[in-house]
């Protein structure tokens, strides 16, 4: 889970600047960037609707088991793909509630995976509460709040030593990349 949540999290932070150096290569202007977004996102809805917007809706079908594994894998990441086009293109918002949504759908999915495995679905929640805080512990470099997120919605010491696990590592896993990116730029500089 925090390998997954780790390369999410990679995602979000290279996309603004993979675009910036593609726009400034070609001389766009920064006001041109929405634009360009908007038919992106929208090409992303024609295939899946469903990751444009908030997405609650969605995680809590997920979570409760609406959805097959390879769906909420393919929706986590599309809801990824929309939220990376939303920071890289200038649409403004916030990284808290898409990190959450997308923790929670990736987590479901391997929750859903692991209950037809043990015949339990109440496991797909609680996968989808470590999904949630292993994200959001990446993009907000805070495994313990992120593991008392786990704690408070899921009332289980389990859980939340699982989302403690699953949020160091998806910590140690961005800090590692990011100062090895870090260190690339400098040497390019």
């Amino acid at each position: 889970g925090g390998l997954v949540a780790a390369g999410l999290v990679m995602l979000w932070n290279e996309a603004p600047r993979l675009v910036d150096r593609k726009a400034a290569a070609r001389k766009m202007p920064v006001w041109m960037l929405p634009a360009i977004g908007g038919v992106l996102t929208g090409v992303l809805a024609i295939g899946f609707p469903q990751a444009i917007g908030l997405g609650f809706g969605e995680l809590q079908t997920g979570a409760s088991g609406g959805y097959s594994f390879a769906f909420m894998l393919a929706l986590a990441l599309a809801k990824s793909g929309s939220s990376a086009i939303a920071f890289a293109f200038r649409f403004g918002g916030g990284r808290i509630g898409p990190a959450l949504v997308i923790g929670g759908l990736a987590g479901a999915a391997f929750g859903a995976l692991f209950s037809g495995l043990t015949g339990q679905p109440a496991i797909t929640a609680y996968f989808s509460v470590i999904g949630m805080s292993a994200v959001l512990a990446g993009v907000l470099q805070c495994p313990l709040a992120a593991a008392v997120l786990a704690l408070e919605l899921s009332a289980s010491a389990e859980v939340a030593a699982a989302g403690l696990v699953a949020s160091y590592i998806s910590v140690w896993i961005v800090r590692g990349l990011t100062r090895k990116q870090l260190a690339e730029a400098e040497k390019l500089s």
